[in-house]
């Protein structure tokens, strides 16, 4: 009994667990919602040359993402 008493709530959890991340799963998987995607460039190795590179990035230098991005949901 005590068994049966502890494993329900584990098990319920579990379930409630993988049926919210199968709905996340088809929900993305339907595009009926734009996701949506930020891009923060970051110094990975802590040189001076990337600090300088990455401080010097704009906008414009990302451009191009936005315009991939469109042209890949348009259904070109």
């Amino acid at each position: 009994m005590f068994r049966t008493v502890r494993k329900t709530p584990m098990v319920l959890l579990l379930v409630a667990v993988a049926l919210g991340a199968w709905r996340e799963r088809q929900r993305i998987a339907e595009w009926r919602y734009t996701v949506r995607a930020i891009v923060y460039p970051i110094v990975g190795d802590d040189s001076e040359a990337s600090r300088r590179y990455v401080e010097g990035l704009t906008d414009d230098d990302f451009a191009f993402i936005e315009t991939y991005m469109n042209e890949g949901s348009s259904g070109v």
